[in-house]
């Protein structure tokens, strides 16, 4: 070994020297930082207490926000429904009379319990193709 170290070249040997201090000076002193994110504070991109004040800020941002309180759906209610996606991806004839069997809360934001009559529900098919139909642009000269 020590013939093996002695016939190598110097420069070889003053490279792994230095490769073998950087390595452990890396493994000694690089542990209490972070990464990118360690330099990032450092430079002052990121703030250090970012994890701390999160909720306050994002009640702040919500305070204008209406909300609602949905109730939990019990384990019967899932189930439920998860029957109900599978009736419908395999295609079932019953899904319709079971879609009208399903309960809506009194308390939904945007679903009601009402029937209509196909003519509405025409109108009403009608009025959301037009609100989502691509618009065309106005004023583009004719191709040459």
């Amino acid at each position: 070994m020590r013939e093996a170290a002695a016939n190598a070249p110097r420069p070889a040997l003053y490279a792994g020297g230095a490769l073998v201090l950087l390595v452990l000076a890396k493994v000694l002193f690089g542990r209490g930082k972070k990464g990118s994110l360690g330099d990032l504070e450092e430079r002052g991109m990121l703030d250090e207490n970012r994890d701390v004040d999160e909720d306050k800020f994002y009640q702040g941002m919500m305070k204008g926000v209406r909300t609602m309180e949905m109730p939990e759906l019990t384990e019967e209610q899932i189930l439920a429904a998860r029957e109900r996606r599978r009736q419908s991806a395999a295609g079932n004839d019953n899904f319709e009379k079971s879609l009208a069997e399903v309960d809506i809360p009194a308390n939904h934001p945007w679903a009601t319990k009402e029937n209509v009559s196909a003519a509405e529900q025409l109108a009403e098919e009608q009025r959301v193709l037009e609100i989502n139909r691509p618009r065309k642009r106005r004023g583009a000269p004719p191709p040459q």
